[in-house]
């Protein structure tokens, strides 16, 4: 989750807005939330193969709160599918993870239990991983490893960031000063 927060106490206001202030604190918590929103897509978009629901899963929303100030906070439909993007992870299997070979583009986006061909195994005394074959053509599909360890792809915090030291001045500008 994201989340930018400006309270009233934060900008050196009472929580009583003048209508001004207040017309120029939603506009700024809004034109903020749009620019967040649009940094982390495109941050996302920009690295590596995401696209679609990966790429516009991802929503921003401003809240108001009565005391002043404003609260924007992102979400991503994909939930926990997100975090080895956001922060990196180390994946286990339970005993293997079956990754598909990049030149079997028939495994590719699908798990070896549910390939539609029949697959064998072939354990390797030492050295390298196991392999799956396909029984129709005999060419490896996939090979099982014991973990996998995803970097961190997605720079959300550093958008957030970004976003969050323009508001004074976005604010500033809206106010006229």
């Amino acid at each position: 989750m994201i989340k930018i927060e400006v309270t009233g106490d934060a900008i050196g206001v009472l929580p009583a807005l003048p209508e001004k202030l207040s017309k120029a604190m939603s506009d700024t918590a809004a034109d903020a939330a749009q620019q967040l929103q649009d940094a982390c897509r495109s941050n996302i978009a920009g690295s590596g193969n995401f696209t679609g629901e990966w790429v516009e899963g991802l929503t921003v929303e401003v809240e108001l709160p009565p005391a002043g100030g404003f609260v924007i906070n992102g979400y991503h439909s994909l939930g926990a599918m997100t975090r080895p993007h956001m922060y990196g992870a180390t994946i286990f299997g339970n005993p293997l993870l079956w990754i598909p070979f990049s030149n079997a583009p028939e495994a590719k986006n699908i798990r070896a239990r549910d390939y539609p061909g029949r697959l064998y195994r072939v354990d390797r005394t030492r050295g390298p991983p196991p392999l799956l074959f396909g029984v129709d053509d005999q060419l490896p599909k996939y090979t099982g490893l014991v973990s996998v360890t995803i970097p961190k792809r997605w720079d959300i915090e550093g958008q957030c960031k970004m976003v969050a030291a323009k508001i004074p001045d976005m604010l500033a500008q809206k106010l006229g000063m």
